[in-house]
């Protein structure tokens, strides 16, 4: 660190660094700073770095090995090169954030996971909406039993602008999209005992949309849609008890639950910033930790095995 200030490479500068970009940039009361990117796009990495700082670097070597570096973030518009790059990162001594998903398969994830503590690197991924407040309410009210027996729980969530869907080598909408609401729903109810899925469109070799259910030991029924083609209608994910609904509408941005009940209506809010997650790490790195205690590999592990069996069952039927 330099000084107060925590300092990032950035390997890439597509929608998702933006994103990450302006909260470290504009809200974070400057307590990290981006000195270095690499995009393969040239232009896109030289317009980010004249709005949110840093060098652009011609090589992602040059970018992560820099002495000033205190950590990277990955976030690729394309998944699949996530894993060279991070264990390019292992290699360069230097601790790595990756954007969710972390890889394309369970597989590579473990992979990088062992290389990290192989070599005493902190690796973690960004789900971090697994902890945040609105996800703990909604637990305790299925806990206080405030809608009864819980039966089901039905998502939405269409993504229809999602930048994945652009790029030459095309991505499983399980992958770029089906990672929040499979979190979501691990978070809520845990492991299913079942798995099915289905894709309902596919272009090019991969889904463009699927239907998921998955079920659970106490009869709970999961029931997510999902497109990155096509707009499904508001995102929104309704847990549903023989007493009442717990409804988290915008259910992505984490904004509120809404508990509606015979006996009880009840909100809760939440403001937390994405960004709170790079706040959770620098103080991580900072403590010598190389896996994340607020999400340890095994909760990411847990998601990407719910899509590696989803992504075996569509492959089998575009087959």
């Amino acid at each position: 660190m330099s000084g107060n200030t925590f300092n990032w490479c950035f390997i890439g500068a597509g929608p998702f660094a933006r994103s990450a970009a302006m909260e470290l940039t504009f809200i974070r009361n400057r307590s990290h700073k981006i000195v270095s990117v690499y995009s393969e796009n040239k232009l896109e990495a030289g317009s980010f770095v004249a709005f949110y700082g840093g060098k652009s670097y011609s090589t992602p070597d040059e970018a992560i090995a820099l002495d000033e570096v205190d950590a990277v973030y990955i976030s690729l518009e394309d998944v699949s090169k996530h894993y060279d790059l991070a264990l390019k990162c292992i290699d360069l001594k230097k601790p790595v954030l990756i954007e969710k998903p972390m890889t394309p398969s369970c597989e590579q994830a473990i992979s990088l996971f062992d290389k990290a503590e192989q070599k005493n690197i902190y690796l973690s991924s960004t789900t971090w909406s697994w902890f945040l407040p609105v996800f703990n309410q909604i637990k305790e009210w299925i806990a206080n039993g405030d809608i009864g027996e819980v039966k089901k729980c039905d998502i939405v969530y269409s993504h229809p602008n999602n930048p994945s869907k652009n790029t030459d080598n095309p991505i499983s909408t399980l992958v770029s999209v089906g990672t929040f609401p499979l979190s979501c729903c691990a978070r809520i109810f845990g492991t299913p005992c079942e798995i099915s899925c289905t894709a309902t469109s596919f272009e090019n070799g991969v889904d463009t949309g699927d239907k998921i259910t998955l079920t659970y030991d106490d009869g709970v029924v999961c029931n997510i849609e999902l497109s990155q083609k096509k707009f499904l209608g508001r995102e929104n994910a309704t847990i549903t008890g023989t007493n009442g609904i717990i409804t988290l509408p915008l259910f992505h941005q984490v904004v509120k639950a809404k508990l509606m009940s015979s006996t009880k209506m009840e909100s809760s809010l939440n403001f937390q910033r994405n960004s709170s997650s790079f706040d959770i790490v620098a103080k991580e790195i900072g403590d010598g930790l190389v896996h994340s205690e607020f999400l340890a590999p095994d909760d990411v592990l847990r998601v990407i095995k719910m899509i590696d069996e989803c992504k075996n069952q569509v492959d089998a039927q575009i087959k």
